[in-house]
């Protein structure tokens, strides 16, 4: 019985091979095979499946470099199978490799060669990883399902190139018929399977499964990668401790590391801008700090890939005790963009002392990171009929003008509410994007004490040797009386 596959080729090679003519031929043969790509040799028009090709399509010709490439973390294969299908939308390639009908086994197989080269047709990828730490056989079980006889599945190391089909060839399915093919799989390696259409119009499902192919967590086998996203209203900056996170919020939202190593520690830090506060409120490793400065986010041995989230508050209430111990002080605003900092409460001696009224609550000073504010002050008692004061440059930024002045706000109760702007009065600096201030609700003196007019150093000089004058003049008087 003839074996399948046999063509009248092999026929051809019986009649003349105990003539000189074969053995003429196997010596152009050898000369010629090492100096001429395998991909050359040309086969009949029907394969060894027994499957008429179809003629070259007119103006079908592809020469395009088309490589697919594994990009990022190795993958490990599903448990159940894989479906797939053709619907005309897929990448194509020039001809597919020969269909010999000899499955590929373990022990290796000799890439059989480029056949139809010319025809466009159809092709998907599908790539896993040996996670192990050893070479591994891997099974192939594939369904041919509704292409019937016109899909062909194939294995590749690491990559494919539809422009060079032997490159990193491992096995093939021989036929394209439902069965399964075996091949080998380099420890740390990937593995490419590739499915072809036999013609260039085919469409329908197939489906395969996978096994003997490692999927553990070891080695090199997975490279982690940590996510560090940033929100809210307020401001700074995300970095991670091997520099592959570096961004500021909110110029920019999200960052991301470099694959790492399995078993890799981050550790993301978050730095809160002025009049801002900072937490993270997600992350799945050990997070700590929440205040102004800075809060970390830790991920102590990597071994996926990993998430975490950091929250900017902008600072628009800050309370603090009264300077005098006469309750608190609540400084706020609602402005949008608004942050609040360097929120402290002052006696009148410890900014400057003013001569014509008394603070029963001392002063409360504050920075604004903005150049326009509304800020309410809440002080522990009723505020009405006082004057609100303030001490610093009447020039913003001059401070050759500091004195203490009148600056009117709203006043109810025991709340006074001020409109503040940069560079503008009630600011002690100048153009800088951000607004300084002192000040507290002022009393008159109670006790009706006035300024007295004092002289200088020479006018007590000159009063001092005049009273001397009119002591000697009266002293003589008396002596002539």
């Amino acid at each position: 019985m003839k074996r399948f596959g046999e063509s009248v080729l092999f026929r051809y090679f019986d009649s003349v091979r105990n003539s000189g003519l074969f053995f003429c031929i196997v010596f152009v043969l050898l000369c010629i095979l090492p100096c001429t790509a395998f991909s050359a040799i040309t086969y009949p028009s029907t394969d060894l499946q027994g499957i008429p090709e179809p003629a070259l399509p007119a103006g079908l010709s592809s020469h395009q470099l088309n490589i697919v490439m594994l990009v990022g973390p190795m993958v490990c294969p599903p448990t159940t199978a894989v479906n797939g299908s053709f619907d005309g939308t897929e990448a194509t390639q020039n001809g597919r490799i020969f269909r010999d009908a000899t499955p590929s086994t373990c022990s290796g197989k000799v890439y059989p060669g480029i056949f139809n080269t010319g025809t466009s047709l159809l092709y998907e990828t599908y790539t896993y990883s040996n996670c192990g730490t050893e070479d591994a056989c891997v099974t192939v079980n594939w369904d041919a399902g509704t292409m019937g006889t016109m899909a062909h599945i194939v294995a590749y190391l690491n990559s494919y190139d539809p422009t060079d089909q032997g490159l990193n060839y491992l096995g093939d399915i021989g036929s394209s018929l439902t069965g399964s093919f075996s091949f080998t799989v380099p420890a740390n390696q990937d593995l490419v399977l590739v499915v072809n259409t036999n013609s260039s119009s085919e469409t329908g499902s197939y489906s395969f499964t996978i096994s003997g192919l490692p999927c553990q967590a070891v080695g090199s086998c997975i490279q982690p990668i940590v996510t560090a996203n940033a929100a809210g209203s307020g401001a700074g900056t995300v970095q991670s401790n091997d520099g592959g996170i570096n961004y500021s919020y909110p110029a920019n939202n999200t960052g991301t590391t470099v694959p790492l190593n399995i078993g890799t520690n981050v550790v993301l830090t978050a730095t809160a801008g002025t009049g801002s506060t900072v937490a993270w409120t997600t992350c799945t490793g050990a997070a700590s700090g929440n205040g102004t400065g800075t809060a970390t986010c830790a991920f102590s041995s990597l071994d996926g890939n990993m998430t975490a989230g950091a929250t900017f508050t902008l600072i628009d209430s800050v309370t603090v005790p009264s300077a005098t111990g006469n309750g608190n002080i609540t400084v706020q605003t609602t402005s949008p963009g608004c942050g609040l900092y360097n929120v402290a409460a002052k006696t009148e001696a410890q900014v400057g002392n003013d001569p014509s009224y008394n603070y029963p609550y001392g002063l409360v000073e504050f920075t604004l990171n903005c150049e326009s504010a509304d800020v309410t002050i809440t002080f522990p008692g009723n505020i009405t009929g006082t004057q609100y004061r303030k001490y610093g440059p009447v020039t913003p930024g001059d401070f050759n003008t500091t004195a203490w002045y009148d600056f009117n706000g709203t006043i109810t109760g025991n709340q006074i509410t001020l409109h503040l702007e940069d560079n503008k009065l009630g600011d002690d600096t100048g153009d800088d994007g951000i607004i300084v201030d002192q000040g507290g609700p002022g009393q008159p003196d109670v006790n009706g004490s006035v300024a007295v007019p004092t002289m200088n150093e020479w006018g007590m000089i000159i009063f001092m040797a005049l009273a001397g004058l009119s002591c000697v003049y009266y002293i003589r008087r008396q002596r002539r009386a």
